[in-house]
Order: structure tokens, then C-alpha cells, then sequence
């Protein structure tokens, strides 16, 4: 169990951007409200304009 904690502790803050399709924003808060209590996420910024959410976070991308 030790190995796991030393593992994640290694995961440094880094900011992933997503490319999505959001149709409106409520689709978009609702995409950040799941992404903000997923563990090791610290903020979510959604960028409608862009159709992009950046996660910035002890995270691993693909994971999300």
C-alpha cells in the first residue's frame, strides 16, 4: 500500500485540456461538477468558445 502513496504523491500539478462538443452550458456545468470532485482534480475551467475544459490537478489525463 505504501508503494501506491509514494506513487501518487511522484504525480505533479498539470493542467489537461480537453477538446470537447459542448451544445449548451448547462452541458458544460455539468461536465465540471462531475470533473470537480474527481480525486486529485484542484479546478476546471470550461472555455465554451474554444470548446475546451482544462482540468489542472494532480491528475492522469487519460483517466479522466
Amino acid at each position: 500500500a505504501a508503494r501506491k502513496e509514494e506513487k501518487k504523491e511522484d504525480i505533479e500539478v498539470i493542467t489537461a485540456i480537453y477538446k470537447v462538443n459542448l451544445h449548451c452550458k448547462e452541458c458544460g456545468s455539468k461536465i465540471k461538477k462531475h470533473l470537480t470532485i474527481t480525486q486529485g482534480v484542484l479546478s476546471v475551467e470550461i472555455e465554451f468558445e474554444k470548446g475546451e475544459i482544462n482540468a489542472k490537478g494532480k491528475i492522469e489525463p487519460l483517466k479522466i
